[in-house]
């Protein structure tokens, strides 16, 4: 799922939110072995590409995006977040 913030029909924030299953891997995991104490991926999202424009840093842009990066992991009854 990719989560946007739109500004006056303008896209300023992005956030993307990955959901594998235990057979798939994360982005992650291109870089790192998964760690034992992580819980299995079925219990996990991923946020990456996560970006907003510049001209909107240092507003709460940012902590809405996350919030809404939240709320979607919340409803997929997933309790983690990578």
């Amino acid at each position: 799922r990719i989560i946007i913030g739109v500004h006056k029909g303008v896209v300023v924030a992005s956030g993307r939110v990955t959901f594998c299953d235990s057979h798939e891997k994360f982005e992650l995991e291109n870089y790192i072995d998964w760690p034992e104490e992580f819980p299995e991926r079925t219990q996990c999202v991923e946020v990456t590409r996560t970006c907003t424009h510049p001209d909107f840093r240092g507003t709460d842009l940012l902590t809405s995006l996350l919030r809404e990066l939240a709320l979607t992991t919340i409803t997929s009854d997933r309790s983690h977040i990578v």
